[in-house]
């Protein structure tokens, strides 16, 4: 997966309309964005992801590992038009949520403004209880 570049520029409390943040850049986060871009293709947008990749379909991914896709067929980039006011910041996690004063703020401390908040996070999986693997063993991957 090819890393990408964090882009600099923060929306600040000078501006007189803070972005959406999205905090997800799994399946449900990038079809959010795409979807809230084809009813207003000029929203602000900023969309958060912790991992340092492109998106990708993390459900298809055990087929990537089988060998029934090749990585093209997992990748899940935004589709966006040349005129989009979207940032994506990669390898950022989002550590905290002031909801009083709509904000965010990233690992590195930085602060984001927000008009409204969607968190696309997605689930934790189910694991079953077999018997002949304890639980700690799986936790400690």
């Amino acid at each position: 997966m090819s890393a990408v570049l964090e882009e600099n520029s923060y929306h600040t409390d000078a501006q007189t309309t803070p972005p959406v943040v999205v905090v997800g850049t799994g399946p449900v986060g990038i079809h959010f964005v795409e979807q809230l871009l084809l009813r207003n293709p000029h929203i602000p947008l900023v969309i958060y992801g912790d991992e340092p990749w492109e998106p990708y379909n993390r459900v298809r991914l055990a087929s990537l590992l089988t060998g029934e896709l090749d990585f093209a067929a997992i990748q899940n980039p935004l589709n966006l038009t040349t005129h989009h006011r979207v940032v994506q910041r990669h390898n950022c996690e989002i550590v905290a949520i002031d909801r009083d004063n709509k904000k965010v703020y990233d690992r590195l401390g930085n602060c984001q403004r927000y008009s409204q908040l969607v968190l696309a996070t997605g689930a934790s999986p189910h694991i079953p209880h077999i018997t002949a693997v304890p639980l700690s063993c799986i936790e400690d991957q």
